[in-house]
């Protein structure tokens, strides 16, 4: 029967009400039946949580190389002084206008990255440096160098976009702000590409060429194609009543004014990071969370929203700032921080679920943690909701603290602009987090920062997901906030952050059940056949081609594709006209003899070419899907052995949905205790046991 709502159903059939009836009867029946012909007995042994989804343990950053401290070579002063074009005032008041409207309460406002910079022209003339003519300075080594100043008004900082090409290995190329002494490098490039400069700080730049000795200057180019003028950089924060710095809200919380803060905070607050970014002819800001990866590979994975990082274009021009923090609580000073440039890699982006991975192309500095995370779903743990953690950048601004509670899952917001004019994609039911802050808020620029919940068995706090959106402001502060959820997104992060959780190909020797979610129809739908998977995976919206109309939540579990003396044949069945008023079909796995001989005892069982028409609530079965072990028990007690994964299989029908029947198998305690306790799921408890 293939692919769920295949087949035309017949609505108002008076057959229909039979499946319901079949249904609960198949639900009472789980597990009466515990070994098939050829199975051999399976003792009871209790199983915990599977820890699959537990994620990788904290860690901190150390590099395997010592930290260089750049300088410049020549002592001499730039020769050549190149200014930007006049600022235009309309982009200044434009930025500092969205700046204030940081505490607005719109849902959308954060789903925006907080813009902190503009394009400004380099006069034509001026941009192709004449570096066959230039005043060269030889140096002790014999290698030669030059300077070039750049100037831009009233800037806080700057970034140049150049291209810097000529023979490998032949120079190097420096940059330095006139507001901060720390010096960048970078090597020539083999290709006529246009790269971004780190942040220079301040509003004068220094770029230091430097042509080794037995290369010819002239065999070299220097294009300065533009310059991006930033209203925001460290240094101007010392000025943080000025209106043209985005200082957030008084109502947030600097990580310095906590009280006491335990090693644990004080470690994923280490693990944040202030994401700035070129998008176009813009500049932005974000936050982001250095995670860890299991087992540990010393890869630099930044997790954040993927409405800050659209494109690996701006991926490229990523800069990270770290330990961005007050020096005291409420204090003005301008922290040490570190400044890391050298762009990243996109390797993930999820739009519906507002995720993003980014690989660092440079290492973060000697002294970062990699947060610890969690796949898992939040409990809902009703009066006291959860305790949730948010470690974030408001506005640019030094680092803060928001504490509160997770109100449960939500959908997303309608709109993903202030003006209320750009619809957001296709969100899935339940796929944001809900928040309410005790203490502290969000603002722009908090977008993609982490949530946490802390561990006590292991003493840390891990990642859970980070911001999208939400109406939390110092002006609204019973407001709510909404957060990616890391389980979501799991299997499309898992070939990154923990290999050993990709999900296997069906084929000949392994076989992987993958569920999928209609937000449409709010519907769920297993299989284990690859047609189907790359079927539902190209679906799209025939009115909006570019919105796909199936999800993989992330949820899977090993089959087999062969039959063992310790396994049963998983059957799935097809039943037309079983769901919404008998206008769609739903299919459903069973392994247990019993209940496919119940199916079989309601007479309105057929397969094959005899499925073919066949009338609403009948049983069309498609046949041995895979092979998978059952659990030792009944009902509540069933269990699987030490070793294997619980699948918990959870029923949408009467009386609680009226006819919507539906099934999902979970090989998530959390979720399946969140489907049936708080969306009210009919439990149908431990119905297979997968492989680990």
């Amino acid at each position: 029967m293939g692919l769920p709502f295949s087949q035309t159903s017949q609505k108002g059939d008076p057959m229909r009400q039979l499946f319901l009836s079949a249904a609960m009867m198949l639900a009472s029946a789980v597990g009466s039946v515990h070994a098939a012909v050829g199975i051999e007995p399976r003792s009871s042994l209790p199983v915990s949580v599977s820890e699959e989804f537990r994620g990788a343990p904290q860690g901190v950053w150390e590099s395997k190389k010592a930290l260089v401290v750049e300088r410049f070579i020549s002592s001499a002063p730039a020769t050549l002084l190149i200014e930007a074009s006049a600022v235009n005032p309309a982009s200044v008041t434009s930025m500092n206008a969205q700046r204030k409207r940081a505490a607005a309460t719109s849902d959308a406002t954060k789903r925006i990255p907080l813009q902190i910079g503009f394009a400004r022209e380099i006069p034509s003339a001026l941009r192709t440096v004449p570096l066959s003519v230039v005043p060269w300075q030889t140096q002790a080594d014999g290698a030669r160098a030059f300077k070039v100043d750049i100037a831009a008004s009233d800037a806080k900082g700057i970034r140049v976009a150049y291209r810097f090409v000529g023979p490998a290995n032949g120079a190097e190329i420096r940059f330095a702000g006139n507001a901060r002494e720390q010096v960048f490098k970078s090597d020539v490039a083999s290709s006529a590409e246009v790269i971004w400069s780190p942040t220079l700080e301040g509003d004068r730049a220094s770029i230091e060429l430097r042509v080794l000795k037995g290369f010819d200057p002239a065999s070299f180019s220097l294009v300065l194609e533009e310059l991006m003028h930033l209203t925001l950089a460290g240094k101007s924060l010392n000025q943080k009543n000025s209106d043209d710095i985005g200082a957030s809200e008084d109502c947030n919380i600097d990580m310095a004014c906590v009280g006491n803060p335990s090693q644990a905070l004080l470690d994923i607050a280490r693990a944040t990071n202030k994401i700035s970014f070129i998008d176009g002819s813009k500049a932005y800001v974000c936050t982001g969370t250095l995670i860890n990866s299991s087992p540990a590979t010393g890869v630099p994975y930044v997790f954040t929203a993927a409405h800050c990082m659209t494109t690996q274009a701006a991926a490229s021009t990523v800069n990270t700032y770290w330990f961005f923090d007050a020096v005291a609580c409420d204090a003005l000073a301008t922290p040490p921080y570190q400044l890391v440039g050298g762009g990243a890699a996109l390797v993930h982006r999820d739009e519906t679920m507002d995720t993003a991975l980014i690989r660092m192309n440079s290492a973060p500095p000697n002294g970062a943690v990699l947060a610890a995370w969690d796949a898992t779903v939040i409990p809902i743990n009703s009066p006291s909701n959860t305790a949730v953690v948010g470690i974030h950048h408001p506005a640019g601004d030094l680092k803060k603290f928001s504490s509160g509670t997770m109100q449960g899952n939500v959908r997303g917001p309608t709109y993903c602009d202030t003006a209320g004019t750009q619809i957001c994609p296709t969100y899935l039911r339940d796929s944001y987090i809900s928040v309410r802050w005790n203490q502290g808020t969000t603002e722009e620029g908090s977008s993609g920062s982490g949530l946490f919940t802390f561990d006590s068995s292991k003493g840390y706090y891990t990642l859970r997901g980070a911001l999208e959106g939400g109406s939390a402001s110092c002006s609204n502060r019973n407001g709510l906030d909404r957060y990616s959820r890391l389980d979501l997104v799991f299997t499309k992060l898992a070939p990154y952050i923990q290999p050993s959780a990709i999900i296997p190909t069906t084929n000949a020797t392994t076989a992987s059940m993958v569920e999928f979610y209609n937000p449409e129809y709010d519907f769920y739908f297993m299989t284990s056949r690859e047609t189907e998977k790359s079927a539902l995976d190209n679906a799209r919206d025939n009115a909006s081609p570019s919105n796909a109309t199936w999800y993989r939540t992330g949820y899977w579990f090993k089959t087999d594709p062969f039959p063992s003396a310790q396994t049963s044949s998983l059957t799935r069945y097809f039943i037309p006209g079983a769901a919404k008023n008998g206008t769609r079909g739903s299919h459903f796995y069973t392994a247990s003899n019993s209940e496919k001989q119940l199916v079989a005892g309601t007479g309105r069982e057929r397969s094959g070419s005899a499925c073919s028409g066949l009338p609403n609530t009948w049983f069309c079965n498609e046949g041995t899907d895979s092979y998978i072990a059952l659990p030792v028990g009944t009902l509540a007690a069933a269990s699987c052995f030490a070793g294997e994964k619980p699948i918990y299989r959870a029923f949408r029908g009467a009386p609680n949905f009226n006819d919507d029947g539906n099934h999902r198998y979970l090989s998530n305690a959390g979720m399946y205790d969140y489907m049936t306790r708080d969306l009210r799921w009919t439990p149908e408890y431990v119905a297979f046991c997968a492989k680990p």
